[in-house]
């Protein structure tokens, strides 16, 4: 099976589990770096995912055309060079969202292939519940692990979002808050845009739902509900 963009999380989850059902992985990666990265994991076939050069590659590493693409590239010629590297009767599993092709656009020059579109966001509530129950398992078992990821706070959004737009990263980009520091409310809620319909509504839902709760006299003449809320009832 061959895994575009295997650095990313996708890829390497993707890399675990197929490695976990026995079934022999080639990728592509778009720096050196991470190219070495995956060699040292003990990938076989490893190629550039910026160059339609990779099919020459994974052929000539698995010595056959392979039998499954995931992709996830939408450069020009990627999904040409994509399909010519599958086997006949081979599978193509699409999980990007933009410059996609469409299963007609695909039978017309490669009617053997089983090409299908995946989207998690389309996927029911069931079948979502089965796949997590599975990864749940495997986490458990040990046979698969989590992937790497870098972690960073609020602060560097902007920068974690420029390297992701870029490529630069490895594995999932985490970006969290820090703890409150002592004697600040353990649990407040700030809602923007309070004085427009929506924010009223959220505000007085939250009021609500947690008890105990205080707030500070509206600060304004139309608005009959709170303007800040304390959820520990602290202030």
């Amino acid at each position: 099976m061959l895994v575009h963009a295997a650095t990313g999380g996708v890829g390497l989850a993707a890399i675990q589990v197929l490695r976990s059902q026995g079934i022999e992985v080639f990728v592509t990666a778009g720096s050196a770096k991470k190219r070495a990265l995956l060699r040292s994991m003990g990938v076989a076939g490893v190629a550039s995912s910026r160059s339609t050069e990779f099919p020459e590659v994974v052929v000539l590493t698995n010595g056959k055309p392979i039998d499954f693409v995931l992709n996830s590239l939408t450069s020009a010629g990627m999904v040409g060079a994509s399909l010519a590297a599958l086997r006949i009767g081979g599978g193509f599993a699409e999980i990007s969202k933009r410059d996609i092709w469409s299963a007609p656009a695909v039978a017309m020059d490669h009617p053997s292939v089983n090409y299908q579109l995946v989207a998690f966001d389309f996927l029911s509530p069931q079948k979502l519940q089965v796949m997590l129950g599975r990864l749940s398992q495997a986490l458990h078992a040990g046979t698969i692990k989590p992937i790497a990821s870098q972690q960073s706070g609020l602060i560097a959004v902007r920068e974690c979002m420029r390297e992701m737009s870029g490529g630069g990263h490895i594995g999932k980009v985490i970006v969290s808050t820090a703890p409150a520091p002592p004697g600040l409310p353990e649990a407040a809620l700030i809602v923007t845009g309070g004085l427009g319909t929506l924010g009223k509504l959220v505000a007085t839902w939250s009021v609500q739902q947690v008890k105990p709760a205080r707030h500070c006299p509206p600060r304004h003449p139309t608005f009959d509900g709170p303007s800040f809320i304390d959820l520990n009832g602290v202030l």
